[in-house]
């Protein structure tokens, strides 16, 4: 069973969908807009994502038009920023372990005989799937609702 992957359901965006049909860097944009809107609004600042919690507001990607996080050299890994692949003349960004994808970096799916990468709680996208439909996981954290 294939998952399709879908495109980015914000304006005419490119990139795929991770999260609430929306790529990972306009679901973080949006959890960002959620959570300033809604500390505007209320006395006591309430936090809708853990993640967000920890980042520094100061930190944004020096790139225009870019809200994601930046990493080393001020920009994000998207934008040449981060921990680089330790095998020489790769300019990569690293994964687990200190090496691209490439070089052998990246958590795998913990199910036995997969070689997929993990994408969320240690499982791949269709093994994350599967485990849902039978009941073994929690579901997947939902984006909170301002109410």
């Amino acid at each position: 069973m294939a998952l399709e992957p879908t495109k980015c359901s914000y304006d005419a965006c490119a990139r795929f969908a991770k999260e609430k049909n929306l790529c990972l860097t306009h679901h973080r944009w949006m959890l960002q807009y959620l959570s300033n809107a809604y500390m505007k609004d209320h006395a006591a600042p309430t936090v809708l994502d853990p993640k967000i919690q920890r980042m520094n507001p100061n930190r944004k990607c020096k790139a225009d038009q870019c809200w994601s996080y930046a990493r080393t050299g001020g920009y994000c890994t998207m934008h040449g920023g981060g921990r680089k692949c330790k095998v020489r003349n790769c300019h990569t960004a690293s994964q687990t372990g200190g090496y691209c994808r490439t070089h052998g970096g990246g958590s795998k799916c913990r199910e036995p005989r997969c070689a997929d990468f993990a994408r969320l709680r240690g499982l791949c996208l269709q093994h994350n799937l599967e485990a849902e439909r039978a009941g073994r996981l929690p579901p997947a954290p939902e984006l909170a609702q301002t109410a």
